[in-house]
């Protein structure tokens, strides 16, 4: 959910508990949550969690044209978070059964229409999440929307106003069919203000309900009202935990705390990958190659373990990290101290990363040998290659990652760790949380060592082309 900014609506304070779950998850996915869809930078929410089609975050996500879904496709994405070839950002086929339907807890109610007319009608509006009441000498009971085909403009006036005249309960709503149809054609619910149908007496009507005033066009409770107030006083005592954008108005939220706790979701997730590529490099090449039925075809065991040797160590160390960095994202504080993880795991850092690094240049021989020596093997790297896993990554290509891990982490730590720059002198020092960088002078060494090498022989491979091209220019001459 990286880059995700979802709002998450709720009227229900007695839900926090749920509700903090949820943005947990979403936290917990790299994304941002927000309280509704009016607060700071508006336009930044890519995603509605709503249950309803009354609230003006429905309106305001309607106006936007962003998805509006029901919580529970934040479960499926959830179950989702390990498959690195999930993608949830515009992924029609996992938002779509999560949609929430644009008649959502209405009643409709359909009056002027045809027999076949209100036959096809009712089955639409069942389809997205409607009821269809009957209409005979007075509307229904509970009915929210009474629709009106128009055929001839005074007259349906007339006759809708002998209806509501003769009727016990009012609609909230009189439009004309132009509404259902929009309604329809967007699957979403549309403003009704632009399709009201103009009725004598009926736009200044006011209902009491529960002993709260509801005017008929806000169907919200007045402000005058003690026992609201005294709700929202309660429901300040216990409320959800949402994210807050940088630019709320009388926001007291530590922006370097955000900065941390965003950099910290994301070198988790980049860990969890590196782990994941790493894993399905021993799945999709070297598994296949254990114990072959016909010995002499494949590489042998000591081949293997020169060239597959040294990730063992290595996922298991970050299996840990994994393990210790999951506890700290999902319940982020603004002391927790990522740094010391990494600390911790310093010294297995020091044995099993220089070995990789040393022996790299020999695995990548090993591997061209095999490949000439074992015509299958060669084969079976080529067809390896096309696993989706792989990304149209190449084997080699594949096995560099752990080169170039750490100096990401260090990037990601140095974002984390203020005076970073005199970590490399700090080794004496095994309490400071950034001893562990003695390691990557040597990681950045290698890195050097191996560019200045490709870039020695770019430049001799380019000197051959030069060389041959004017060897021809004389023979044309």
């Amino acid at each position: 959910m990286k880059n995700f900014v979802i709002c998450f609506s709720t009227t229900d304070k007695r839900q926090t508990i749920m509700i903090n779950r949820y943005l947990n998850l979403i936290r917990f996915m790299a994304g941002q949550s927000r309280r509704d869809m009016k607060t700071g930078r508006s336009f930044d929410r890519t995603h509605l969690i709503e249950t309803t089609t009354e609230s003006d975050n429905y309106k305001l996500a309607v106006i936007y044209g962003i998805p509006i879904l029901k919580k529970e496709w934040i479960d499926v994405v959830w179950k989702q978070r390990r498959n690195v070839n999930f993608c949830a950002t515009n992924n029609a086929e996992v938002e779509a059964p999560h949609r929430l339907k644009p008649f959502t807890r209405l009643q409709i109610s359909l009056y002027n229409y045809t027999s076949e007319e209100e036959a096809e009608l009712r089955q639409a509006v069942l389809k997205n999440g409607g009821k269809v009441l009957p209409v005979g000498e007075t509307i229904a009971e509970g009915c929210t929307h009474l629709v009106v085909k128009i055929v001839q403009q005074d007259l349906q006036q007339a006759e809708v106003s002998s209806l509501i005249e003769g009727s016990a309960h009012l609609p909230k709503y009189v439009v004309t069919d132009k509404w259902l149809t929009l309604c329809l054609e967007t699957l979403t619910r549309e403003d009704e203000s632009g399709c009201r149908l103009k009725v004598p007496g009926l736009l200044n009507f006011s209902a009491t309900m529960g002993g709260h005033h509801f005017n008929y066009n806000s169907c919200t409770p007045s402000k005058g009202d003690d026992s609201i107030a005294h709700h929202t006083m309660s429901s300040l005592l216990l409320s959800p935990n949402y994210d807050k954008s940088f630019d709320e108005v009388n926001t007291t939220v530590d922006k370097a705390d955000l900065k941390k706790q965003a950099i910290t979701q994301e070198l988790y997730q980049t860990e969890m990958n590196y782990v994941t590529i790493l894993k399905d490099v021993l799945k999709i090449f070297h598994e296949p190659l254990k114990n072959p039925r016909t010995p002499g075809e494949l590489p042998n065991e000591i081949e293997l373990k020169t060239m597959f040797g040294g990730l063992p160590p290595i996922i298991e160390v970050h299996e840990q990290i994994l393990r210790e960095l999951e506890p700290v994202v999902a319940n982020w504080k603004a002391e927790n101290e990522v740094g010391k993880i990494f600390q911790k795991h310093s010294k297995t850092f020091l044995t099993v990363y220089p070995q990789y690094i040393n022996f790299f240049e020999q695995t990548k021989e090993m591997i061209e040998t095999c490949k000439l020596k074992y015509p299958c093997f060669s084969k079976f790297i080529r067809a390896s290659q096309l696993n989706a896993e792989c990304k149209k990554q190449t084997f080699q290509e594949l096995l560099i990652n752990p080169i170039q891990r750490l100096p990401r982490i260090e990037m990601y730590l140095r974002e984390q760790i203020p005076d970073v720059e005199n970590a490399f002198v700090m080794v004496s020092h095994p309490s400071d949380c950034s001893s562990h960088f003695s390691m990557y002078p040597f990681v950045v060494t290698k890195n050097s060592e191996m560019n200045k090498q490709k870039f020695v022989a770019e430049i001799l491979k380019a000197y051959d082309a030069l060389k041959d091209q004017d060897t021809d220019s004389h023979v044309c001459f």
